[in-house]
């Protein structure tokens, strides 16, 4: 048995216009921080989802809409308050605990309990993009557009899109949905071109801020959830056979979930980090 220590009231989010840092509590969630950071245009390179939790996060590295440019969200973060095994508190940050600092990037929970992250805040610009949903019978369109997508990445390094295929409760069936984002705000970016073409059911794509984005994002919180993750080659063959076997395990719910009130996604998504933010030489 372990001890659980609830930080949700440790939920601050100060802005430092001098420094252009923020300080961000543990028990946030990153649409609180956007909307906090939204009040003095700024933003951070933070969750990609409105109601992920600041401190897991950030601990875990953190996937933002920023990595081609700004690497993982932790390499934002400048300096952590955080709780030692012994009831100390420090400060770790370049010059402070270095070793302890570098660990915590990724660290998880496993160094002690963290009370605050300083992170650099960056202009809030505005940018397009949003979610588009699309039939199922476009499944091979969507895996072209991807893998083209994937082959072209270093060109393309203010563009972000990921896709899912999903099963809807609401459509009883398998859809496509994918997010685009351009964080420079480039209306239909030529990187997103063979994503456009793929006819849609509905479309979000426009011009919003990050913390708009989020919001439009936020998936149910109302279902039981397990998340398994696998990385391969960009090849357009694992994701047929992976589409294969998710349509393979929609059919096996549906005969223990007569109604389809239940979610399935998988979740094809394409991240480039810059060598520099992985200690490797550029």
């Amino acid at each position: 048995m372990g001890v659980t220590i609830d930080l949700g009231l440790m939920n601050h989010v100060i802005v430092d216009t001098a420094s252009e840092t923020v300080d961000i509590g543990p028990g946030g969630r990153w649409r609180d921080a956007y909307f906090e950071l939204h009040k003095h245009d700024y933003t951070v390179a933070g969750g990609r989802e409105a109601n992920v939790g600041v401190a897991g996060f950030l601990l875990g590295g953190g996937m933002s809409f920023l990595n081609s440019r700004r690497g993982f969200a932790c390499d934002d973060v400048v300096s952590y308050e955080i709780v030692l095994a012994d009831g100390s508190i420090v400060t770790a940050d370049k010059n402070h605990h270095p070793h302890l600092f570098r660990a915590l990037k990724g660290g998880s929970n496993n160094f002690g309990i963290v009370t605050n992250f300083k992170m650099n805040m960056l202009s809030n610009k505005k940018i397009w993009g949003g979610l588009t949903i699309s039939s199922k019978e476009f499944i091979p369109n969507s895996i072209e557009a991807m893998h083209d997508f994937t082959t072209n990445i270093k060109d393309n390094p203010d563009e972000t899109v990921w896709t899912l295929f999903m099963h809807s409760p609401e459509l009883k069936d398998t859809v496509i949905a994918t997010a685009h984002a351009s964080m420079v705000g480039k209306e239909k970016a030529p990187a997103f071109e063979k994503f456009l073409e793929i006819p849609t059911i509905s479309s979000q794509l426009g011009i919003k801020t990050v913390s708009e984005f989020t919001v439009e994002y936020t998936q149910s919180s109302h279902h039981h959830v397990i998340w398994l993750t696998l990385t391969f080659k960009n090849d357009k063959r694992i994701m047929a056979k992976a589409s294969e076997l998710h349509d393979n395990l929609v059919e096996d719910l549906k005969a223990v979930v007569p109604n389809g009130n239940f979610i399935t996604q998988w979740n094809c998504e394409i991240s480039r980090i810059p060598k520099c933010k992985l200690g490797l030489k550029e």
